[in-house]
């Protein structure tokens, strides 16, 4: 009889141990999931803040190309997206990007998403400073340039 209590109490004890363990690795994996989640949304948040600098620069392209002021169109904070659209805004809440054929837009009729992007844009005569700022759950990404009114 003493040895069957002891197989119990044994038995008991690796499961306790095996149960730990399991929860142990159920833990692992799901922070493991939410830092590749994090990581996946921070590379695409760079993304979006380089496209909102090219797209400005594509704007000031244009403009120059049709012999318009440099910086027509443009405002000191505004949203911008993919087919130069600018909408005039100052909280980057109202900049919330919408995905629709792959591509990010401020429609809202398309699928929301969790960015959001602002451009910033700080004048001189001949010098600006374009700032894209992404915000996306609890984080922002922010990149910046100096653009010119000169195009080679």
């Amino acid at each position: 009889m003493l040895n069957r209590s002891q197989t119990i109490v044994e038995i008991f004890i690796a499961l306790m141990i095996f149960s730990i363990a399991f929860i142990s690795l159920i833990v692992l994996v799901n922070n493991y999931i939410k830092i590749l989640k994090t990581a996946k949304d921070r590379i695409i948040a760079n993304f979006l803040a380089q496209e909102g600098i090219d797209l400005v620069i594509a704007k000031r392209n244009i403009n120059k190309a049709q012999k318009l002021n440099w910086l027509d169109g443009f405002y000191n904070n505004f949203c911008i997206d993919i087919n130069l659209n600018i909408i005039q805004s100052n909280d980057i809440s109202n900049c919330p990007l919408y995905i629709n054929n792959n591509q990010f837009t401020h429609t809202p009729s398309s699928t929301s998403t969790t960015f959001s992007r602002l451009i910033s844009l700080t004048t001189s005569t001949h010098i600006a400073t374009v700032t894209s700022m992404v915000q996306f759950e609890d984080q922002t990404v922010e990149l910046q340039t100096i653009i010119t009114d000169w195009i080679p």
